[in-house]
């Protein structure tokens, strides 16, 4: 199998990217490392006014998974800023899941259309639903049959990927207990910080700019790989294939957590409903390829804007010409 591991910027904050197989392509916008002996691909992200590629950020993703994508790898492995060591089998662990099916479990929450991958009813991964946080509970299945797996997630040690705000907590946990590779049968916010996607669908894991403004000025963020997310898998279940979470584990350091940061995500929480509902009401979407799905799904977004309150229409309006504009050059 062909895989390529997208780090936007290459550091030696990263510890353990020297372990990795000289088979692994790294692509990256930048490279501030000493890495020696792996092939480094360095990619300048074309500025493009219609965000074909994303904004400034996201570009950094979205120009490697095309490139990627078009030069054949099959399996596309992203590890963000904030994640400061892999581990020795990182990419191993990954091939387990989607060469070996190495899936142990199946979990889903009943009261809830998503599940948190955290195993936890105190503190949930950034981007789950505010409102389905009270009385939380989830329900542990056995595995049948071999589970056709197109994303899956590995998680997190040190800086868990949770909302800003609960990191100000002392009881804030540093490890997922149960951890177990676990095939999940409903919604979970796809965390970009470890992520690996199958070719095909990696038109899905296009990073959706965000333009929108709060009234202070404030750049909405933290929000656009939890979308994307919930569109793959939104897609990954028309065609009754699957996503799951578990291993390989990253170690992650964020930074100071600033007030903007906090600010910006939770005025997310306030429209992340009305994306989902967008979505939700826009997928009628026959199962085919991945990028023929995408682009019909862009077009019926486009197409229903209409339907959104009008202080986030701008919005959405935007991320859809954004999606439509990304679905056309898997097409081609």
């Amino acid at each position: 199998m062909k895989v390529a591991l997208v780090i936007p910027v290459l550091t030696d904050r990263v510890e353990g990217v020297g372990n990795l197989s000289k088979d692994v392509v790294i692509f990256t916008t930048r490279n501030d490392s000493s890495l020696k002996g792996a092939e480094i691909r360095v990619l300048e992200p074309p500025k493009d006014p219609s965000y074909t590629f994303g904004g400034s950020f996201e570009s950094r993703f979205n120009y490697s998974y095309y490139t990627a994508s078009k030069e054949g790898f099959d399996l596309v492995v992203t590890v963000s800023g904030n994640v400061v060591e892999i581990p020795e089998n990182f990419i191993e662990d990954y091939l387990k899941v989607f060469c070996e099916n190495s899936i142990t479990q199946v979990r889903s929450a009943p009261k809830s259309k998503w599940y948190n991958v955290l195993n936890n009813s105190e503190f949930f991964s950034r981007g789950f639903p505010l409102e389905l946080r009270v009385n939380y509970s989830w329900k542990e299945f056995p595995t049948s049959g071999q589970p056709d797996i197109v994303c899956h997630m590995g998680l997190w040690r040190g800086d868990l990927d949770l909302n800003a705000v609960d990191h100000l907590s002392e009881s804030c946990p540093r490890e997922v207990p149960e951890l177990a590779n676990t095939l999940v049968g409903q919604h979970f916010p796809l965390s970009i910080a470890n992520v690996a996607v199958r070719r095909d669908l990696l038109v899905a894991l296009f990073q959706i700019p965000t333009y929108f403004k709060t009234g202070s000025n404030t750049f909405l963020r933290g929000w656009g790989d939890v979308w994307s997310g919930y569109i793959l898998q939104r897609l990954a279940s028309i065609r009754n294939q699957h996503t799951s979470v578990g291993y390989p584990i990253v170690t992650r350091k964020i930074p100071v957590v600033l007030s903007k940061q906090i600010q910006s995500e939770l005025y997310g929480y306030v429209i992340s409903r009305y994306f989902c509902k967008w979505v939700d009401q826009s997928s009628d979407v026959a199962p085919e390829s991945y990028p023929a799905m995408y682009n019909k799904l862009s077009k019926n977004l486009l197409d229903s804007t209409s339907r959104v309150p009008y202080f986030c229409r701008q919005l959405f309006t935007n991320m859809a010409r954004a999606m439509l504009n990304w679905s056309k050059l898997f097409l081609e």
